[in-house]
């Protein structure tokens, strides 16, 4: 099994291709309802097409979130470690887009999965506290 490569031939995949096919068959066979001609609906489509459209202005900026917010969760289960933090709070703080993003992308997941607000409360004040660092 060979890696998944992206573009000009570097690997930004640890897929193999086989686990590829298998998430697309299965994502085929769920497409295909329960043969009522049922259409497949992704849940807060509007808010679906509002955040790419928004995130389509700057795609480099949407992936430079991932980051950064694998950051902010980790120290919500780890102990806090102050240089990560004020490396973290500079990297927030050298995106124009990253929190306009971050949090873009909580407010679709939290209405197409139906979560509680709290949870872009808790992404914002991340935010808020990175910003502290900075300032």
């Amino acid at each position: 099994m060979e890696p998944i490569t992206g573009h000009k031939g570097h690997s930004h995949h640890t897929e193999s291709l086989s686990d590829l096919k298998l998430i697309v068959a299965i994502g085929m066979f769920a497409m295909q309802g329960n043969g009522d001609n049922e259409r497949l609906d992704l849940p807060e489509w509007e808010s679906f097409l509002e955040l790419t459209r928004n995130m389509m202005d700057s795609p480099n900026e949407v992936i430079a979130c991932c980051s950064p917010l694998r950051e902010l969760s980790l120290r919500r289960v780890a102990d806090s470690m102050a240089e990560k933090d004020e490396h973290l709070a500079q990297t927030v703080a050298n995106s124009t887009r990253t929190r306009q993003f971050s949090i873009a992308q909580a407010r679709y997941l939290i209405k197409a999965t139906r979560l509680p607000t709290d949870f872009e409360e808790l992404l914002v004040q991340e935010f808020d506290e990175m910003r502290k660092l900075v300032n």
